[in-house]
């Protein structure tokens, strides 16, 4: 409990320190909310839920505000901003930010962390025999590692992937790296943060 409650914080102290004060605050609040309701509240001054009582006690607020956050993913769009930063590091976040909003409004997709070297890379580091195959438990607990990593362990792997994780493998039982790509790749480079 206390670590959401610390996580709606952070998200949304970040929020308000890169967004409302940059001249693209109308531009993201429109990607973030419909018809720019955010902006319109700062502006006025008034409750973000329309037709609600101001006077709500703090547990109804506190609730109205995780399910808001949760049904505009703001939790996956600040986490992805956020590794974003501290993956590219640039020397001028807010510009960087941005840049990376405007390019996320165009093509309605976030910028994947990982490339295809990065994935070698994870492979090279697993196959630490060198034989140019792990085994599909190999597979699997790095899928499991990568989910739980990104605040997915409780849900696991879903069917598809499981369903991925068995055909990689040859009739030996080994996955190559190809596989081991286009496994991962499922993970980590179609993560789409726009589906409703």
């Amino acid at each position: 409990m206390y670590v959401g409650v610390c996580r709606v914080f952070v998200t949304s102290f970040f929020f308000l320190c890169v967004c409302v004060y940059t001249p693209l605050f109308p531009l993201v609040s429109g990607v973030f909310s419909h018809e720019g309701e955010i902006a319109a509240c700062v502006r006025e001054g008034r409750d973000l839920v329309s037709g609600m009582e101001t006077a709500l006690d703090a547990s109804d607020q506190a609730a109205l505000t995780r399910m808001y956050v949760k049904q505009h993913k703001l939790n996956e769009i600040f986490a992805h901003f956020l590794q974003l930063l501290i993956y590219h590091k640039p020397e001028n976040p807010r510009a960087f930010l941005q840049r990376e909003i405007r390019l996320m409004i165009a093509t309605k997709t976030s910028t994947p962390l990982f490339g295809e070297q990065d994935l070698e890379t994870m492979f090279d580091l697993i196959d630490v025999t060198k034989q140019r195959w792990v085994t599909v438990s190999q597979l699997r607990n790095t899928c499991k590692n990568l989910a739980t990593a990104a605040g997915e362990g409780s849900i696991g792997l879903s069917p598809a992937q499981e369903e991925a994780i068995e055909h990689a493998a040859d009739e030996e039982g080994h996955v190559s790296v190809e596989k081991f790509k286009e496994v991962l790749a499922m993970q980590l480079l179609t993560r789409d943060i726009w589906k409703e």
